[in-house]
């Protein structure tokens, strides 16, 4: 593409981010093209390219649709035992798609011009009768028989056009190299390379049509060809050319310089080797009695896959090797291998490899994808490590519409832990967070445990469970106090469990969880915060079923009595929210009392307010402390689990702050109000006998709370107070 070849000549694109970006897509696209041809098409007989000496690779008549020949392998040609082998033979098969994928993958290379005649700057010299380092004759044999060079114009187009034969070939484009040898006035050249064909003969072949070709003393030429590679006195690439067509890879590797040229020229020796067993395993006519052809093994070596893998990625050539260890040719290396579950395992690359290979993790899961959608043996678990490495990778990106579609291909535990993962960390708007929900729906995800399971983990990071050992000193926070950025994650936390109301139970039980939390440090305005957003559902707190449970016990359904339990717990936190909310209005209104230059009116008023929120918040103080508030009872005193043991402990402790706090406000409201109310003073006095003879023992909160000297202390103030007013304040008793 132009704007490849534009970047390829920047100098500052070899080291930009496009560039790395460029490299990663052309070798994702790369390794699907070998996906499609060795996992997918693999069933399909690939055509025959070179060996056909048909550049489309389609013979002229095709073989039957059984695929099998009934002429005995003795009396078929070689091009028929070549065809037969690839049918056949699944690992040469696959030795063939490799090479061609490889040659198909190649990069564009710009062919040099054709000169329709041959040596014409030499042979104008010649004629000229130049004489020196100049060849006398024009046969291409001249410069090596005779030790002298061409014309320098002819020696340079020499060196680019079997420059460029090297590269048709490389691409698997012989006809095309042949074409460009007959083109520039060397058919002697074509000729040459054309002695790879097999040899087809429709005489003992079936469905080849009236065709007798290709070269029936292969190995002769073949010999020759590597003659030629060894030979130093030739081109490089001249060398190269002819090292392939005998299989020969030493001679062919100085002009490879990178990992998929190593790979591709070993594979075309191995190739080679296959087809040479292949013919040679076959009776020949010599041993029937018949001449037959010259037989000369050319001396090369071919490796298997394996060792040609091994032998590259331990090459002393750094670059090489560096290159073999590139993420997508290790991936390419694996799937010529068959390691597909260790292909699917390599998702997870460093920070430096992720920048420079920035798709390896998605190709994987879509590779893992599409095995799956083939049915394709390969370990599922392997598939599932590939998308969960991307769908990782897609969270930190951010890319937070993607999820649930990656999820939805994993099994269902690893759904909700995924999902609920990637949510935890979601701040965004109710609305974006609705959709992120919408979308596991859409994929079939489990939003119910999803959203469970997201509240847990957010719960798990922020909340500990609380010190057995109490503070002394608790500071209860206003309703109205501002609440921490850290409170209000949690409480939005508690959004995830608004999208249905089959979730209303679980808002609940967890809505319960975070009061708790919050009470238990004395952060009653994060609670109100959490009561006030996430109201219940009325029906919810109001079947006749919570109410047996809550008052007759007639409940013995393990998750109706846990639900039940939440309502109660609930109301408790209502109560309690409300008394600290009348308890705030009493003492801002009482420490407005006007000063004695207001009296008349404006004192009156605010005396009559006074008198009205006081007897209303005394009330309903002591209606609470009568109800045996948030108390365990019966059966609910025997934890089960740990869970439960921290739920009973983190109630008890919010009762160890909050009664002693709600007594001495009590007191408080009694005392402070003496002068307005009478017998207040009385009333503040008679609380001892209340929590003396109360059954709920509220002395033991007050003892744990290190409150009760203090509780002393103010009804000392209280019998002070009333002594003032009369000498014997016991004497009225009780």
């Amino acid at each position: 593409m132009k704007w490849e070849e534009d970047a390829a000549t920047n100098p500052n694109f070899a080291h930009s981010d496009a560039r790395i970006l460029l490299n990663s897509s052309q070798q994702e696209a790369n390794t699907w093209t070998l996906v499609k041809y060795l996992l997918v098409d693999v069933d399909i007989t690939p055509p025959l390219l070179e060996y056909s000496g048909n550049e489309s690779g389609e013979r002229e008549d095709e073989p039957d649709d059984t695929g099998t020949s009934t002429t005995p392998r003795e009396f078929l040609s070689d091009q028929a035992l070549v065809d037969q082998l690839f049918r056949e033979n699944k690992k040469a098969k696959e030795h063939l798609i490799v090479k061609q994928w490889l040659e198909a993958t190649a990069p564009h290379y710009h062919a040099v011009e054709t000169r329709p005649v041959y040596l014409l700057h030499t042979r104008s010299k010649i004629a000229l009768g130049s004489s020196g380092d100049l060849v006398s004759a024009i046969d291409p044999d001249a410069p090596n028989r005779q030790h002298k060079q061409l014309a320098v114009e002819d020696q340079d187009h020499e060196k680019q056009l079997i420059r460029t034969v090297f590269e048709y070939i490389r691409r698997g484009r012989m006809e095309d190299a042949m074409d460009l040898c007959k083109q520039c006035d060397q058919p002697w050249r074509a000729a040459s390379l054309r002695g790879g064909s097999l040899w087809v003969d429709s005489v003992i072949d079936e469905n080849v049509g009236n065709e007798f070709a290709g070269n029936l003393n292969r190995e002769l030429w073949k010999a020759i060809c590597y003659k030629i590679a060894s030979d130093e006195s030739f081109d490089q690439y001249e060398r190269a050319v002819y090292a392939y067509l005998a299989g020969d890879v030493q001679h062919a590797l100085p002009v490879c310089t990178k990992w998929e040229d190593h790979v591709w020229i070993q594979y075309q020796a191995l190739l080679e080797a296959d087809m040479d067993e292949c013919i040679r395993n076959v009776p020949t006519l010599e041993n029937m009695g018949f001449d037959g052809p010259v037989n000369l093994v050319v001396p090369t070596f071919a490796r298997s896959p394996e060792d040609i893998f091994q032998q590259i990625h331990k090459s002393e050539n750094e670059e090489l090797r560096k290159s073999s260890e590139e993420p997508f040719h290790e991936i390419q290396r694996d799937i010529i291998l068959s390691r597909i579950d260790q292909c699917l395992q390599r998702g997870r690359l460093n920070e430096d490899a992720s920048r420079e290979w920035p798709n390896v993790s998605r190709f994987l899961a879509h590779l893992g994808i599409v095995l799956l959608d083939l049915d394709f043996p390969v370990d599922p678990s392997s598939i599932y490590c590939a998308i969960l490495a991307y769908a990782s990778d897609l969270i930190a990106a951010q890319q937070k519409k993607l999820i649930a579609l990656y999820a939805h291909y994993l099994p269902s535990e690893t759904q909700v832990e995924l999902y609920a993962n990637f949510l935890r960390g979601v701040d965004d708007r109710p609305e974006a967070r609705m959709q992120l929900l919408e979308a596991a729906h859409h994929y079939g995800l489990d939003v119910q445990l999803i959203t469970h399971r997201t509240v847990e983990l957010i719960f798990r990071d922020a909340l500990h469970s609380i010190s057995d050992k109490m503070p002394k000193n608790i500071t209860i926070a206003g309703l109205k106090q501002p609440i921490s950025r850290d409170d209000e994650r949690l409480i939005r936390a508690l959004e995830w469990l608004t999208y249905h109301s089959s979730q209303n139970e679980d808002l609940l039980i967890n809505s319960n969880v975070l009061m708790r939390k919050f009470l238990a440090c004395g952060r009653a305005n994060a609670a109100s915060q959490v009561f006030n957003r996430y109201p219940s559902d009325d029906a919810l707190l109001n079947h006749d079923w919570v109410r047996a449970s809550t008052t007759e016990g007639q409940i013995r359904d393990v998750r109706l009595t846990i639900l039940a339990d939440a309502v109660d717990e609930r109301r408790g936190y209502e109560q309690l929210l409300h008394i600290i909310k009348l308890h705030t209005e009493w003492t801002t209104n009482f420490f407005a009392r006007p000063g004695t230059s207001q009296q008349g009116r404006v004192f009156n008023d605010w005396k009559t307010t006074t008198k009205t929120l006081t007897e209303k918040t005394v009330e309903e103080l002591r209606t609470m402390l009568e109800t045996d508030w948030l108390r365990r009872r019966g059966e609910e005193c025997n934890p089960v689990n740990e869970e439960d043991e921290v739920r009973f402990f983190e109630l008890q402790r919010v009762r160890d702050i909050y009664i002693p706090e709600i007594i001495l406000w009590m007191h408080q409201m009694l005392y402070e109000t003496r002068d307005i109310i009478p017998g207040n003073a009385e009333k503040s006095i008679q609380l001892a006998d209340f929590i003396a003879d109360s059954p709920l023992d509220y002395w033991r909160e007050l003892k744990t709370s290190g409150k009760l000297e203090k509780f002393m202390r103010a009804l000392r103030d209280s019998a002070l107070a009333v002594a003032d007013k009369q000498p014997w304040p016991w004497a009225s008793g009780r």
